[in-house]
């Protein structure tokens, strides 16, 4: 337990994997965000194409519902975030919250997934708080994941270490401007461009073969 490493230096990596489809939260948090009856049959079909309906979901007429679902997981899991961020040990300590990608409800073809380098996909939270952080601080420049170890390592003093990325802290400053992103996906599949405000996608390979 983090109670037993007490005076230990500690490194806690938590991957949560469940905002991902199926999008099954546990009873109630989808309530949340929706009301009424989603496969109510007085309501239209579905304006898409019926291989892009959620299995896991068959017979749902309003799609919000399955927004719903996805939005009523994130929130369960904020909650089991909150109760390992809220014990002793990590009160006080260095946090990066991320995620590797973002999801897509039927933008660019699509549906329930992630796929491309649309904005849809790439653009996703980064928020790093540590002891002596300036509070509520915002930046709106995008960056890259491979700077988010370099940034930890350097707020845990361990700047000697080698480690690939750039302290992302230099952002803090006034004079910081949105650098370009150049990104490629796995496979090969896809590369972007990111220079401010302009977004460039250019799709090599198709996400989904025939």
């Amino acid at each position: 337990s983090l109670e037993e490493l007490d005076g230990r230096p500690l490194f806690v990596w938590v991957h949560l994997f469940d905002v991902h489809t199926p999008y099954l939260p546990p009873e109630g948090y989808a309530q949340r965000y929706y009301s009424g009856d989603p496969y109510d049959p007085s309501l239209p079909e579905p304006d898409i194409h019926p291989a892009h309906l959620p299995p896991f979901l068959p017979g749902v007429r309003d799609l919000n519902w399955v927004v719903a679902n996805y939005d009523g997981e994130a929130t369960y899991l904020d909650g089991e975030l909150a109760r390992i961020l809220e014990r002793p040990r990590m009160r006080n300590a260095i946090v990066a919250f991320t995620a590797d990608h973002g999801e897509s409800f039927g933008d660019h073809g699509v549906w329930w997934d992630h796929a491309g380098l649309y904005p849809q996909t790439v653009n996703v939270p980064l928020i790093v708080a540590w002891p002596g952080a300036p509070a509520g601080a915002r930046v709106g420049q995008m960056v890259s994941n491979i700077d988010v170890g370099r940034t930890l390592l350097d707020l845990a003093g361990l700047a000697d270490i080698e480690y690939p990325g750039r302290n992302l802290r230099r952002l803090l400053e006034a004079s910081s401007k949105h650098e370009t992103q150049y990104t490629l996906s796995s496979h090969g599949n896809a590369a972007a461009i990111t220079a401010w405000p302009w977004h460039l996608v250019l799709n090599l390979r198709p996400h989904y073969p025939d």
